[in-house]
């Protein structure tokens, strides 16, 4: 029976039978098995997507190497903090809080740098001087991939960092389905990305 004075739908039966019944993938929720469900549903669901106009759009065709030890991509935040996208010698992908950017870094002010083919993304080293390849996931989440060398067509930053100078701007990324999205960051330094209109 429902509860006292409540609708039938917010009352559920709960039983011990096990598969296919298993009433408690509905009754008692757990991380260990919902998170794959939800990571599944993510990347499905249509995102509003917003258009960044082609006129506020540098496009590179190629990955973008960094060849010096702690040089990556620089991110304003809302507050108009400096974030620096670094990987660690295990592969993950992190932010750090700058003050300033390196000397010979170059500045992007009012763009935001587009990577137009598919799977491009940029290679930085981490501290043990392991290549590493940041690009995007077909569900927009961001991926790190070693790499024993640099090979084919690369825009390549000799010195410095590139440092993204406002917040509305940032680098766009294409998954292998040919999805844009725009990776910025948050004050509190996290990295995210979100669906872009795709102008090439």
């Amino acid at each position: 029976n429902p509860p006292s004075n409540q609708p039938p739908l917010k009352s559920y039966k709960e039983w011990n039978t096990g598969w296919p019944q298993n009433s408690w993938s509905v009754t008692e929720n757990g991380i260990y098995y919902q998170s794959s469900y939800l990571f599944l549903l993510s990347s499905m669901v249509n995102q509003s997507s917003s258009l960044i106009p082609t006129e506020n759009q540098i496009n590179i065709n190629t990955d973008v190497y960094f060849n010096t030890i702690d040089r990556s991509i620089i991110l304003t935040s809302p507050n108009n903090s400096k974030y620096k996208i670094n990987v660690s010698n295990a592969g993950v992908i992190s932010s750090d809080l700058i003050t300033n950017a390196s000397a010979g870094s170059s500045k992007v002010i009012n763009s935001s740098v587009n990577l137009v083919v598919s799977e491009k993304g940029f290679i930085t080293k981490s501290p043990n001087n392991t290549l590493w390849k940041v690009s995007i996931g077909k569900a927009g989440e961001l991926k790190a991939a070693s790499l024993a060398s640099v090979m084919g067509n690369i825009t390549q930053q000799q010195v410095g960092d590139i440092l993204i100078e406002n917040y509305d701007n940032g680098i766009i990324l294409k998954d292998e389905n040919n999805v844009c999205y725009l990776l910025s960051v948050s004050d509190l330094g996290i990295l995210f990305t979100k669906p872009t209109l795709c102008n090439q």
